[in-house]
């Protein structure tokens, strides 16, 4: 009888013992398994912020890139360089596209009137810069960019194409009431109270200037 317990006893121990071996066999299993998943994860996370940096390097390029252009076409102009300033505004005009911002669209726009207005024919320069202002609108308007809009609109104000700033007005108010931003609601109405008189259009809206100023 004593033989029978000690083989059960033995025999009970052994299973307990092989139940602790199945047992932290699992917790070593799911541990490698979750070691795999966090490794996988952080991979990812790096791989996604290589990409990420190497986004705002070519962001940061584009921008000193634009930088240095604009500044060439302000030395082509102190020269009266018309054909070097053009060279150097184009620079300055895909720096801005790679760059993405509504600013550097702008001052674009901005340059090539100048250019124009050296050269003597403002007229021939307007196209070029309604492409650049059209732009910036467009990107101003994906970026919620309620200053952006209303600088657009004060460029074709100025161009004296009152229909199309006052669509850029009306874009700005939709966008500044969406946000229910005070501050963006008085900078609109401000600018609305500054919008010139009645003039005459420089030229008339086209159908591309209609689809982008269309409203969201």
């Amino acid at each position: 009888m004593t033989m029978r317990w000690r083989w059960a006893i033995l025999g009970g121990g052994f299973g307990l013992y092989l139940i602790g071996l199945g047992f932290l066999g699992g917790i070593v299993a799911e541990r490698v398994r979750f070691d795999h998943q966090r490794l996988a994860v952080l991979n990812r996370y790096d791989e996604a912020l290589k990409k990420w940096q190497v986004h705002l390097m070519s962001l940061e390029k584009a921008a000193s890139g634009a930088q240095g252009a604009t500044w060439q076409v302000n030395e082509a102009l102190a020269r009266k360089d018309i054909p070097a300033a053009q060279r150097a505004w184009r620079e300055a005009y895909v720096a801005a596209l790679k760059n993405q911002r509504w600013e550097g669209l702008v001052e674009a726009g901005d340059l090539y009137l100048r250019i124009g207005d050296a050269a003597g024919d403002r007229k021939a320069a307007l196209p070029q810069a309604r492409q650049a202002y059209l732009r910036a609108m467009v990107r101003a308007r994906a970026d919620g960019a309620v200053d952006g809009v209303l600088r657009v609109a004060e460029a074709f104000d100025k161009l004296g194409d009152r229909e199309v700033a006052e669509r850029s007005l009306r874009i700005a108010e939709r966008m500044a009431a969406q946000t229910h931003d005070a501050e963006s609601s008085g900078r609109v109405s401000a600018f609305r109270e500054r919008l010139a008189g009645p003039r005459v259009d420089v030229r008339p809206v086209s159908l591309r200037s209609s689809e982008a100023l269309s409203a969201p």
